[in-house]
């Protein structure tokens, strides 16, 4: 299963039930979540174990309240509590396609880069 389809089993889970509203809703949760697992790095994995934590709720409806969707960026200098640094993750692989991320000549991500001129050589 790629990181989309966790993400749209944990949306599924925290959408409402009203069937008119509910996939309008239930994209926009899979749209904000996609952004921040692009900067946080989620464990969805656990994630997806768990779906009934307080934890899991914790950061969907975090992300939901925090997110400003104009910058993608969280507000409130609130965090995800399932969010990874790139050194420790084991997903690192699926990001290898993001020219964002810096890799080491060993393909570890060693991190992003911020801006068009910041060129690792």
């Amino acid at each position: 299963m790629d990181r989309l389809e966790k993400i749209a089993k944990i949306a599924k889970h925290y959408s409402c039930t009203d069937p008119v509203s509910n996939a309008y809703k239930m994209l926009d949760l899979i749209i904000d979540i996609e952004c921040v697992d692009k900067v946080h790095n989620l464990d969805l994995d656990r994630m997806l174990n768990d779906l009934d934590s307080f934890n899991v709720a914790h950061d969907v409806f975090g992300i939901w309240k925090h997110l400003d969707r104009k910058t993608k960026k969280l507000t409130g200098h609130w965090t995800p509590r399932f969010g990874r640094d790139w050194e420790e993750t084991q997903d690192a692989q699926h990001w290898e396609h993001d020219k964002s991320l810096i890799q080491d000549d060993n393909g570890k991500v060693i991190g992003k880069r911020r801006g068009l001129h910041n060129w690792r050589d």
